[in-house]
């Protein structure tokens, strides 16, 4: 049972790149929402 908490901060760190890469998704999709209005 040692490796229970290493695996919790394994998952934890897992979902913190996905949040990561789909705030990187959303902030490239407003830029391109901003880029075709100014066009």
């Amino acid at each position: 049972m040692h490796s229970l908490p290493h695996q919790r901060h394994y998952i934890a760190l897992t979902e913190l790149i996905q949040l990561t890469e789909i705030r990187q998704h959303i902030i490239n999709r407003l830029h391109d929402i901003n880029a075709v209005r100014s066009a």
